[in-house]
């Protein structure tokens, strides 16, 4: 589920839908059974203390659809940079 961005959101979103754990795409975790506040390393490593073995992990990151991390322009933007060139 994707909700507003901010962790405050991500943590109200969590608690309202009962989710496991919210992520922010910065990295940031919130896991509401360790509180509502960000904490990505204790999220980390108790989701890392529940894999038995390795092969769950890659069988999971293969189902997560690719983050967007780029920074390319859209073409509106690009537009508007070149009419300020003329």
């Amino acid at each position: 589920m994707r909700g507003k961005v901010g962790d405050v959101h991500v943590a109200y979103l969590a608690r309202e839908i009962d989710a496991a754990i919210g992520i922010e795409s910065i990295g940031v975790y919130i896991m509401p059974e360790l509180g509502l506040y960000p904490n990505s390393i204790a999220a980390a490593l108790t989701l890392l203390s529940s894999v038995r073995d390795i092969s769950e992990i890659r069988e999971f990151f293969r189902k997560v659809p690719p983050l967007y991390l780029g920074s390319a322009k859209s073409p509106a933007q690009r537009k508007k940079r070149s009419l300020k060139r003329q």
